[in-house]
């Protein structure tokens, strides 16, 4: 796993194109999967149903992040490397926590638009319940977001 931009961490600031690099030129490496260190928190509300907009904790990652942590969807699907794809349309993961809490479990938000800081995202799946991401916080993602070339 590689820290993007904002990390503290060790790898410091790795760019998406450095990533993508290391990830093409790097055969040691089974599989390589990035996020975006630092949870930035977002505005989003869900289309045609919240009228105005909620802050919740997001993280940035790329279309290989779950697969490479071996983690599958509670519902809907998590992302794949074909959503890191520059034409791919905006999509999203929630996290179960606040799929349950916050959304009350509805089956209907998979699938449904969130605008995600004003820009329309599908959100595509939920995660088991019990993930948290890449480490253990107290704060763990509300969101997952695709990353793109520019997150």
């Amino acid at each position: 796993m590689l820290r993007g931009r904002g990390s503290t961490g060790p790898l410091g600031n790795v760019s998406y194109p450095l990533y993508e690099r290391l990830k093409a030129e790097a055969p040691e490496f089974q599989q390589l999967a990035a996020f975006q260190a630092g949870r930035r928190l977002l505005s989003v509300r869900r289309e045609g149903v919240e009228s105005s907009a909620r802050p919740l904790r997001s993280e940035y990652v790329t279309g290989n992040y779950f697969s490479t942590l071996g983690v599958g969807p509670l519902g809907g699907r998590v992302f794949t490397p074909d959503d890191d794809q520059p034409a791919a349309p905006p999509v999203a993961v929630l996290s179960h926590r606040v799929w349950q809490t916050t959304y009350s479990a509805d089956p209907s938000v998979v699938g449904s638009t969130f605008v995600v800081e004003g820009r329309p995202f599908t959100v595509i799946g939920v995660a088991p319940a019990g993930f948290f991401g890449e480490t253990l916080q107290d704060d763990p993602p509300d969101i997952w977001v695709r990353c793109s070339r520019n997150p």
